[in-house]
């Protein structure tokens, strides 16, 4: 049996679909639900979720791992994967790291993104819309997807101790607070050059978020979430394909962005027990 955290609390935005993990390892959802990857209100014992595409996945304490929406891909066989901790939803993929530092992928591959089977030593991981991310104990970066997402640049970073992946980029948070990106800068218009104090990064479709210490958000791309900027005392973000989601201290949750589908209808979520 693995041991991890008792009363996780996080946040999960995919492409259309917004995922809440509650301190009671129970899951909520909001938005799109054209795949049923909204029907998670049966899940227990959840430590992480990850919101994709079209499909939501989960992991459990035991280190297994649920899913539901979209398999046209196989990004929902995850029924056999075992001793995981930690999992990311890409457009049609999705990617689970081991607690040996291996890791195991499935779905889409016509970028190669789910060839991670040589992974090792790896630390944690991040998924783009088509590409795969990991970070070894020795800090060197892996990357595996479409070409044009400028991946030999980013294998070449050093000192980064988290990643994440948009539509044809990159970017890394490093361990001196401040972000790198690599990729599409000209369609995206994404700077994150003058960004300090960062603490996480997400990265949506056409947009980054960077989470700063003080609990302020800032934002920066293609996007309609400039909202985000108003946030105060949050203590987690997600980015979505077109909206945004933020966690505040005191367990209640602050959306942004488009959709009528209600992905970013967040005002009424309190993950967190008073």
């Amino acid at each position: 049996m693995m041991h991890m955290k008792s009363k996780p609390v996080t946040l999960s935005a995919g492409l259309a679909h917004t995922l809440g993990l509650c301190e009671n390892g129970r899951v909520i959802a909001a938005g799109a639900n054209l795949y049923e990857q909204c029907n998670v209100t049966y899940w227990e014992n959840i430590v992480e979720v990850a919101a994709g595409g079209g499909h939501s996945v989960a992991l459990r304490a035991d280190g297994t791992v649920v899913a539901a929406g979209s398999n046209r891909y196989g990004q929902c066989d995850v029924g056999n994967w075992r001793n995981i901790v930690a999992i990311r939803a890409g457009g049609g993929h999705t990617v689970g790291l081991r607690n040996d530092g291996t890791v195991v992928a499935t779905g889409s591959n016509l970028q190669r993104q789910c060839q991670v089977s040589t992974w090792n030593d790896v630390v944690s991981i991040a998924v783009g819309e088509v590409h795969t991310l990991g970070i070894k104990t020795d800090g060197t970066i892996l990357a595996l997807g479409n070409d044009t997402d400028n991946l030999d640049e980013v294998r070449g970073w050093q000192d980064i101790i988290a990643l994440a992946g948009g539509l044809y980029y990159t970017v890394g948070l490093l361990r001196n607070g401040t972000v790198v990106f690599a990729g599409d800068r000209v369609t995206t218009k994404i700077d994150v050059s003058g960004w300090k104090n960062v603490i996480a990064v997400d990265a949506g479709e056409s947009y980054v978020l960077g989470l700063h210490a003080n609990g302020l958000v800032s934002v920066t791309g293609k996007t309609n979430v400039h909202q985000v900027q108003n946030w105060t005392d949050i203590v987690a973000i997600s980015a979505g394909g077109f909206h945004a989601a933020g966690l505040r201290k005191d367990g209640t949750v602050a959306g942004a962005g488009a959709g009528s589908d209600g992905r970013s209808d967040l005002s009424l979520w309190r993950l967190r027990v008073s």
